[in-house]
């Protein structure tokens, strides 16, 4: 029998706690890193769209670029 079935409810239940806790933080640390990445690659894709341009009004040679 496994000690946590005989009726240890206080060292059974402190460890539960403390492994929640970590699968917890894990899991936010998790979330903040893909939240991270997506934020950078948003930017790294966003950005030079944004500051690409035209200059319709140029006769001979239009300007296009950053």
């Amino acid at each position: 029998m496994d000690r946590r079935e005989e009726g240890s409810s206080d060292g059974g239940a402190a460890a539960g706690e403390a492994s929640n806790r970590k699968r917890a933080l894990y899991s936010s640390l998790v979330a903040a890193l893909g939240f991270v990445c997506f934020a950078t690659a948003a930017t790294a894709v966003g950005l030079p769209l944004w500051g690409h341009f035209e200059n319709p009004e140029g006769e001979k040679h239009r300007c296009h670029g950053y």
